[in-house]
C-alpha cells in the first residue's frame, strides 16, 4: 500500500482516484500554470456556457432549497473568492468547495486505473457558480494542464493540508437563476431520500468513494440509500458537470 494515501483513509491505506469522463484522463500528459490577476481585488473569471434548464412552470419537489424563480432572480449573488484567497488557501477540502454554504458537490475517489486522482464538482447557490476541482496526488502530482491551455476561468494551485501534496486544477462557470432553480429541484429530490434507509451498494472496482453532498445553511443534509438516492445523485452529477466539461476538455486538446 502507498504511504502518501494514509491521511485520507478512515480504515488504513488504499489506492486513490476517481471515475470520470475519459477526457479527464488526457490531463496526465499536461503541465501546470498559475493564473495571473489583473486587478487589485480580482476574482476568477467564469466561463459562460449554458445548460438546459427546467421551465418555470415545471413541477418541482418541495424541500430545503428555494425554487421560486422570481425570488431567485431577485437575489443578489455573493462575491466570488478572490484569486489571492485561492492561491493562499491550504485546506483539506478545496476552498472553492469549502466556501459553499448553500448548494452541494460531488466527490469521486477511485482506485486501480484511477490511482492518484480525485475530483470535486460543486454548485454554489449563493454565488451562482458551477465549480470543478480536479486533484492530482502522488506520482500524478504534476500531471496538470500546460500554461498555454488554461483560460481566465481556470486556476492551478497546490496544497499539503491533508498530509500530502496535491495539485488542484480549478474551473468555474456562472449559473443563471434558471439553473439555480434546476439545481434546487434536483437537490430537493435527493434530500427526501433520507426517508429510505436502504444502503447504497457500489459495484465499481475503480471507484473507492462516490457521493453527492448537499449543503443547506452551512450544514450537510442527510440522504438515504438505494435506487432513489442513486438516481438523484446521477442527475445532479450530470447537471453540475455539464457546463464545465467543454472548458476542461479545451485544456486537453493539442
Amino acid at each position: 500500500m502507498i504511504d502518501w494515501l494514509r491521511p485520507l483513509s478512515d480504515n488504513g491505506p488504499f489506492m486513490f482516484g476517481f471515475t470520470m469522463n475519459i477526457t479527464l484522463l488526457l490531463a496526465l500528459s499536461l503541465l501546470p500554470k498559475p493564473l495571473v490577476a489583473n486587478s487589485e481585488n480580482p476574482t476568477l473569471p467564469k466561463t459562460d456556457i449554458a445548460t438546459p434548464s427546467l421551465g418555470e412552470n415545471d413541477s418541482c419537489v418541495s424541500g430545503p432549497f428555494e425554487t421560486d424563480i422570481e425570488r431567485l432572480k431577485n437575489a443578489t449573488p455573493l462575491q466570488d473568492i478572490t484569486i489571492a484567497e485561492r492561491k493562499a488557501a491550504n485546506l483539506r477540502i478545496p476552498i472553492e468547495i469549502e466556501k459553499i454554504r448553500e448548494g452541494g458537490y460531488s466527490l469521486f475517489v477511485g482506485s486501480y486505473i484511477n490511482n492518484g486522482l480525485i475530483t470535486w464538482y460543486g454548485f454554489d447557490v449563493e454565488r451562482r457558480l458551477f465549480i470543478a476541482v480536479l486533484g492530482h496526488i502522488g506520482p500524478l502530482l504534476d500531471k496538470v494542464p500546460s500554461e498555454e491551455k488554461l483560460s481566465d476561468a481556470q486556476l492551478l494551485h497546490y496544497t499539503d493540508a491533508a498530509g500530502y501534496r496535491r495539485s488542484e486544477f480549478v474551473t468555474v462557470s456562472d449559473a443563471t437563476p434558471e439553473q439555480v432553480r434546476e439545481f434546487s429541484c434536483l437537490a430537493n429530490e435527493l434530500s427526501v431520500t433520507h426517508r429510505d434507509p436502504q444502503p447504497t451498494f457500489r459495484r465499481m472496482t475503480d471507484t473507492l468513494k462516490k457521493e453527492f453532498v448537499l449543503i443547506h445553511n452551512g450544514n450537510r443534509l442527510p440522504s438515504g440509500g438505494g435506487d432513489a438516492r442513486r438516481k438523484s445523485e446521477g442527475m445532479l452529477e450530470k447537471f453540475v458537470a455539464k457546463p464545465l466539461q467543454e472548458p476542461i476538455m479545451q485544456t486537453y486538446r493539442k
